[in-house]
């Protein structure tokens, strides 16, 4: 409630910040992980919740008073929509964690742009992960007795955040690693003290985790014992056989090394366990993520574009101002307008971008280039995929032991369909699908102008959605699925750009969780437009016309 000063005539604000209060009310809630925490999870979460709590109300008043509402909101919204792991959704959910960061990044960081916040945010909360690790590893060793002078926390801390246990599940990864470290006692604790002295005599870069590992190896199978004593009090002890380990390591670590000639060498390398290199890196594999990436861009934008009619209801809108049908006054949108028409001749046309939907995703019957393949596999290796992440969903929910289901299934279609649009999606196609999304946001950006929802849109809603229903109702008798074609686009382009990023060696449970989320998403959308197509979606006719030539001459 706003009223007038008698004094000077400015404008004050009465009661400002309970009406903001009330106003904000859900602008500080990032929604919380569909997983379930484990008791570690939840101990360590109450120890930084007990510390931000103290403050809490005190810094989001704060917030609120200063006028950063909107932006918060703005900021959450963000947060929620994306894709952040579920450690660090798990420790946003807490308000008073989640406030405390946005104090940090805006009242004292002096951060104020949405994108900026949302990136500082992140950071900040990364580290604040690093805290969430420690109580958590303090818990389990609690709670298994394990005595916490008998291994390296520091080390072990290092492990678990590289690791990254799932929320739901963090005893019995952590407990592995523990019994991986229990041998080598404290010695990784004097290995770090060795590169962090105030003068080092060794070039503190080189200290990689190889390396590290590579020496604490090497000082563990000569015996050597490390007391907290002796890394609280460095002495010179300790430093033959520590420069003899990172030698050794630096030589071993050397790309000159010749593997055959160390065979014969007297030289410790004791480590090797007849394990043989399986190439499980994507790298390795020769899993190339930026074709699979214009895969993913081909998959939105033929979803969007052709299957939706977004660029048919484009053309449309251009065809019906040309005629005088739809009235546009001068200005930026009539510019727009002139601009996407110019242009016609320049933009790719139906039967081209359905030949590159058929070259990589074996979608449709359009007729190729003579040599050009079309990619028959990919149709088979994506339906088993679905098959394997429905076969997996129903072994979960009705095993008593979850836990022992198989991944390898699905991680072996994943790996398929990596090898399959790594070779197919190649040549000119991935520069044609540059083309073909800044055709797109063309297309989208006219159907997106006000001037053009406030004509062709429809109901108190109006949008660009409801403008794709009015056009294509009108002009081609009939109404696509909106609801469901834009969740399979936005969906089906998360599910392959998240098979591009999958490397078997560093995926995660809370990572494999967030796979299973998409493609159940993307599974729901394709069956609810079977369930319509008979009624909502274009017909074969309509298909083969959206397909004629007649149709995309722009003939005005």
């Amino acid at each position: 409630m706003k009223t007038k000063n008698e004094n000077n005539g400015t404008v004050e604000s009465v009661g400002l910040d309970y009406q903001l209060l009330e106003l904000v009310a859900n602008e500080f809630r990032i929604a919380a992980p569909r997983l379930t925490a484990d008791e570690h999870s939840k101990h360590a979460l109450k120890i930084l919740k007990e510390k931000a709590s103290k403050e809490h109300q005190a810094k989001r008043q704060e917030l609120i008073k200063a006028g950063y509402s909107l932006t918060i909101d703005e900021v959450s919204k963000k947060i929620n929509k994306s894709g952040i792991h579920n450690t660090l959704r798990y420790l946003l959910a807490e308000e008073s964690l989640y406030v405390t960061i946005l104090h940090e990044v805006i009242l004292k960081e002096g951060i104020t742009d949405t994108q900026g916040i949302y990136s500082r945010v992140s950071a900040l909360t990364n580290r604040m992960k690093v805290e969430f690790f420690s109580e958590a590893i303090r818990h389990v060793m609690d709670d298994a007795n394990i005595d916490k002078q008998a291994v390296s926390i520091k080390a072990l801390l290092t492990e678990v955040i590289k690791k990254n246990p799932s929320i739901n599940a963090t005893q019995s990864p952590i407990l592995k690693l523990i019994n991986e470290l229990d041998d080598l006692g404290l010695i990784p604790d004097l290995i770090e003290a060795f590169f962090s002295r105030p003068k080092p005599e060794v070039d503190p870069s080189k200290a990689t985790d190889e390396v590290k590992k590579s020496m604490a190896n090497y000082l563990m199978s000569v015996g050597l014992v490390v007391t907290q004593d002796a890394i609280n009090n460095p002495s010179q002890k300790f430093d033959e056989a520590l420069f003899y380990a990172y030698a050794q390591a630096i030589k071993k670590s050397s790309n000159g090394e010749d593997p055959i000639s160390n065979l014969y060498s007297n030289t410790y390398d004791s480590e090797w366990d007849y394990s043989v290199d399986t190439f499980e890196t994507i790298e390795e594999q020769g899993v190339d993520k930026e074709n699979i990436y214009a895969a993913a861009a081909l998959f939105y934008i033929k979803t969007l574009g052709d299957d939706l009619g977004i660029f048919r209801v484009a053309d449309a809108i251009i065809l019906a101002w040309t005629q005088g049908r739809l009235d546009i006054p001068q200005g930026e949108t009539s510019s727009k307008l002139y601009r996407y028409y110019k242009l016609r001749e320049e933009r790719t046309t139906m039967e081209e971008r359905a030949m590159f939907y058929k070259q990589v995703l074996n979608i449709g019957d359009a007729e190729m280039l003579d040599n050009m393949v079309a990619n028959e596999e990919f149709s088979q290796l994506w339906e088993v995929l679905m098959e394997e992440v429905v076969r997996y969903i129903e072994k979960y929910e009705s095993a008593d032991s979850p836990d022992y289901i198989s991944k390898t299934p699905v991680y072996q279609s994943l790996k398929d369909i990596q090898y399959n649009l790594t070779t197919r999606t190649s040549g000119m196609v991935k520069a044609m699908t540059r083309e073909m999304y800044a055709h797109l946001q063309s297309a989208i950006e006219i159907l997106r102008e006000q001037t053009v929802v406030d004509q062709l849109g429809y109901g108190y809603q109006k949008s660009m959605w409801k403008v794709i229903e009015r056009v294509s109702q009108s002009e081609f008798d009939s109404i696509p699925n909106v609801s469901a074609l834009r969740r399979a686009a936005i969906e089906g382009n998360k599910l392959l750009r998240w098979i591009a990023d999958f490397d078997e060696g560093s995926v995660t449970e809370e990572n494999f969780v967030e796979f299973l989320h998409i493609a159940e998403n993307f599974i729901i959308s394709q069956s609810q437009l079977i369930d319509n197509d008979d009624n909502d979606g274009y017909n074969e006719r309509e298909i083969d016309n959206m397909l004629d030539e007649d149709n995309d001459d722009w003939d005005f």
